[in-house]
């Protein structure tokens, strides 16, 4: 495929995510402008959700397409990929900054094994504007970055494949961080019934080896 073509490509692809993002907004708006007194509401819903469905079974198609023919590029802009906030984990205590940073550095090493390994990704302390940073002051978030050439780079790795759920229930132990604080929807026993310990050894490739 020439340069040109996946450029295109690359254009497509993001016209079809910001449709995407914009599509339950659109459909809000209609909502509050059709449903007016005196008007049939369950044939504006009826008809507001159809073409909803519609249009994103067609964004879809575009996207899962598009992606499957392009792959991310590594390059020298760091662009966000995700902000992981110490906040999000204050129910953990003093174990919230653990939290959140183990968060961010499994985004940032599943990023970079989506792309192969050919993206470099890294984890960004973030403090407070009043920060300096000092041994003994807490971040606030932490940053996950992707070294790639544009916005479109990042896109593509948000939807690549990623860890199945094994996996990141290994990843969590293997850092000492109970991943029912990220998945509190975990069965009990998960861990058991896949083969891995609570210290992130898979036990059937130890048995196979």
């Amino acid at each position: 495929m020439t340069n040109k073509a996946k450029g295109k490509l690359r254009q497509d692809l993001m016209e079809a995510v910001r449709a995407q993002r914009e599509l339950q907004p659109s459909l809000e708006k209609c909502w509050q402008e059709e449903a007016v007194p005196g008007a049939d509401l369950e044939e504006i819903r009826s008809r507001l959700v159809a073409e909803y469905e519609r249009e994103k079974e067609r964004l879809d198609t575009i996207i899962v397409r598009i992606v499957g023919l392009l792959e991310p590029r590594a390059g020298d802009v760091p662009l966000e990929i995700f902000d992981v906030w110490v906040q999000t984990y204050r129910s953990q205590g003093f174990g919230a900054v653990k939290y959140a940073e183990s968060k961010a550095d499994m985004i940032a090493m599943e990023a970079a094994n989506a792309t192969g390994g050919k993206v470099a990704t890294r984890v960004e302390k973030v403090y407070s504007e009043k920060g300096s940073g000092g041994p003994m002051e807490e971040p606030i978030s932490f940053k996950v970055l992707a070294h790639v050439k544009d916005e479109s780079d990042i896109v593509l790795i948000g939807l690549k494949p990623h860890w199945p759920l094994r996996e990141a229930v290994r990843q969590c132990w293997s850092r000492g961080v109970n991943p029912r604080v990220y998945n509190p929807g975990l069965p009990h026993g998960y861990e058991e019934s896949e083969g891995l310990d609570f210290f992130g050894r898979d036990l059937r490739a130890e048995s196979e080896a």
